[in-house]
């Protein structure tokens, strides 16, 4: 567990996406040149060639040293973890809840995937929408309130 949160922590601070994971990992597969990046990965790392060269590098190393601790479904579960204890610090920044999600959908056991999604919607995800909730139906009350009449005035603030 330590070192998949770790690996995760580090791919948070980089904001790798989940298929480039999957590059360092099939790199082992395919040691005959370097592996193709797409534009969208090379788009969302913001890094030139040879840094993402770098950074698959370091993957590969480490999933060389850490074969079991580092087993995709086991990395993506932790990233997932990560990007959403990030969100819930910093709400405003949707993406990681979005990236948090995209790293959920790569885990490949179900009942790991079931069991992380249940954790983040009872850990995080049920506090805000209960908050929101909450202050939708404070500004409906409010609105109900100026808007209604003598008798009925009271009747809608006492549901």
């Amino acid at each position: 567990g330590g070192i998949a949160d770790s690996v995760a922590k580090w791919v948070f601070k980089q904001d790798l996406s989940p298929p480039f994971l999957r590059l360092g990992w099939k790199k082992e597969e395919s040691e005959e040149g370097p592996p193709e990046t797409g534009g969208i990965i090379v788009a969302e790392v913001e890094e030139d060639q040879t840094e993402l060269e770098t950074i698959l590098e370091l993957l590969h190393l480490a999933y060389q040293q850490f074969p079991c601790s580092l087993e995709l479904g086991i990395l993506h579960a932790h990233c997932c973890w990560e990007y959403v204890v990030q969100w819930n610090k910093y709400p405003e920044e949707a993406h990681f809840l979005t990236r948090s999600i995209d790293h959920l959908r790569c885990i490949d056991n179900a009942h790991v995937q079931h069991g992380i999604a249940l954790m983040m919607w009872n850990t995080f995800i049920v506090k805000r929408l209960s908050a929101a909730t909450y202050l939708m139906d404070k500004v409906n009350i409010r609105i109900s309130h100026l808007f209604l009449s003598g008798g009925e005035r009271t009747e809608a603030l006492h549901f």
